[in-house]
């Protein structure tokens, strides 16, 4: 099936802040450029060139690092089909729909490490209850979940024990601390926060048996963000706006 090279890049990136933007049905509108914003991140590579190749005009966006500045093949097929006015509708209500079911609920699958953007109320999570199983011993973990290049402490992270029901978001000052039964020989914690990267953490049998334990730090990285005006270009434009740079 034949495929058509596209590359996406943002000449002139945006220096305002997405957090400082108020909130639309499609993404933010920036006041400082008084123009609408439009949240591509989440939409797949595919998604994102047809939504670019059938929108009018010019598109101000918001789309991730590993999004920009690389060939992208999209099927010619998927082209043809999806060259109809209602697509950006169509995407736009997709995004919708994931942005408020991540919102509304915790993901179902706990080992999966997609990033959802999940808003809980203080105290909402998930804890082992010892009356439950009372002949289970149980050992503490704490610590704390910050961002890896402020330090500032992230509020309301969850840490989710691999493989079991036991879960815990961070308070105000981005600490945690939960029980686990004993007898385990080692546990894996799964951190994530909203558009942070999640990050696997292993705790190995002595951690878990010292009486003494010290305080885990746990950073995540924030993936770099770009905001702008779209450009799509093909192959042949890109290679020749790359020898210019």
């Amino acid at each position: 099936m034949k495929s058509s090279p596209f590359a996406i890049t943002i000449p002139k990136p945006c220096s305002n802040h997405w957090s400082d933007m108020s909130d639309t049905d499609k993404g933010k509108f920036c006041v400082q450029c008084e123009k609408n914003v439009i949240d591509l991140s989440k939409l797949s590579d595919q998604d994102v060139v047809i939504f670019l190749k059938n929108h009018k005009g010019p598109v101000c966006g918001r789309l991730h690092q590993h999004q920009l500045d690389r060939i992208i093949e999209v099927s010619d097929h998927k082209l043809l089909r999806r060259r109809f006015p209602n697509f950006f509708a169509t995407a736009m209500i997709a995004l919708a729909a994931y942005q408020e079911i991540s919102a509304a609920t915790l993901p179902t699958n706990l080992n999966s490490l997609e990033l959802l953007d999940i808003q809980i109320e203080e105290n909402s999570f998930i804890e082992f209850d010892a009356a439950s199983n009372p002949d289970s011993l149980q050992t503490l973990i704490h610590g704390v979940v910050v961002d890896s290049l402020t330090g500032d402490p992230l509020i309301y992270a969850r840490i989710h024990v691999a493989g079991t029901d036991i879960s815990h978001l961070t308070d105000e000052n981005g600490q945690f601390s939960f029980t686990i039964p004993v007898d385990k020989e080692s546990v894996q914690l799964l951190v994530s926060f909203s558009d942070h990267t999640s990050k696997k953490v292993p705790i190995d049998r002595s951690y878990l048996q010292s009486a003494d334990k010290e305080k885990l730090i746990i950073s995540l990285e924030y993936p770099l963000v770009y905001l702008g005006k779209l450009n799509l270009i093909d192959s042949k434009e890109y290679r020749r706006f790359k020898k210019l740079k």
